[in-house]
């Protein structure tokens, strides 16, 4: 795994017995939740990839379609309410007239050094 729960695309192929390809249609169809590094590679929630490989595993119908669509609807739930966050950070900081920068970066910083300090970066 790659980093903390979150796996590379090829990873993912991998772990589902697809193709890189098809990792990426799953993603760009909301089957898959992803982020992206700062150098702009896809990383895989490793939960996202168990919910979309159990519900691969079930036989093709409606059953199958039904929950690759309740996926979908959890993922855009998800995906929507971590946007209404940073849109409150966004109107909080402007509220008081400071960056999002200026709040954010001590919280990275710290979570940065807690993950030293445990060894889970160099």
């Amino acid at each position: 795994m790659s980093e903390r729960g979150r796996l590379r695309t090829d990873e993912v192929a991998a772990v589902l017995d697809v193709s890189a390809s098809t990792v990426i249609a799953h993603t760009k169809g909301g089957l898959l939740r992803t982020t992206r590094t700062p150098g702009g590679h896809r990383r895989y929630d490793a939960g996202s990839v168990r919910e979309l490989a159990r519900v691969l595993e079930m036989p093709e119908g409606p059953e199958r379609d039904a929950e690759m669509e309740a996926l979908r609807l959890r993922n855009q739930a998800r995906h929507d309410a971590d946007g209404q966050a940073w849109d409150a950070l966004a109107r909080y900081c402007e509220a008081r007239g400071v960056t999002m920068a200026s709040v954010v970066t001590p919280l990275v910083e710290a979570e940065v050094q807690r993950l030293r300090e445990a060894g889970e970066l160099p």
